[in-house]
């Protein structure tokens, strides 16, 4: 689960919706391309945050390495290379100066291959795939979040305007179920 969760109007852009995205060294920051910003990963970079994301498709960069794939295993894992950025725009914001991760990941759920960038060399490849994809997750937590208190919303603003309708409803509920790891006992 995430450990920080920032809630705006609709209005507001998810860019600019929490005012310090740069965190304690050693976060790991996992966000889709909508994030994707030379500036902030420079930051992220210098404060020795990790970040996992999606590359955007215009994206221009020079190949330094392909890494070796582990044999027989990770299948899923096509590409698996360190890049360097490239675009005058990279360059200008600091990014030129940072060696990154491409991973290229195929989803044989919609037949599509996504392509990952990060800053952290330790990890497998397969990590990083299962750590974007994770992320799909927590997306999903929200959407349902969202349109459940829509929902309330709806519904109170109709009971507001209907006084019998409340006794002949079921009252709406949100249920948010938590993951708490089980402790080892001795």
């Amino acid at each position: 689960m995430p450990d920080l969760v920032n809630i705006t109007e609709a209005r507001t852009h998810d860019v600019k919706g929490h005012p310090s995205r740069i965190y304690p060294k050693g976060t790991i920051v996992i966000e889709d391309k909508g994030y994707f910003d030379f500036s902030l990963m420079a930051a992220r970079c210098s404060a020795d945050n990790y970040f996992v994301t999606r590359i955007k498709e215009n994206t221009v960069y020079e190949s330094l390495k392909e890494r070796d794939l582990p044999a027989n295993q990770d299948q899923h894992i096509i590409k698996d290379e360190e890049i360097m950025l490239s675009s005058p725009k990279a360059i200008e914001s600091g990014m030129g100066g940072y060696a990154l991760r491409r991973v290229v990941v195929y989803d044989e759920q919609n037949d599509k291959t996504i392509e990952v960038l990060t800053n952290n060399f330790e990890w497998k490849a397969a990590t990083i795939a299962a750590l974007y994809k994770k992320r799909w997750n927590i997306e999903l937590f929200f959407k349902a979040m969202k349109q459940n208190l829509q929902r309330k919303t709806r519904l109170q603003q109709l009971c507001r305007t209907n006084k019998n309708l409340p006794s002949l409803l079921p009252k709406p509920r949100l249920c948010v179920q938590s993951y708490q790891p089980r402790s080892k006992s001795n």
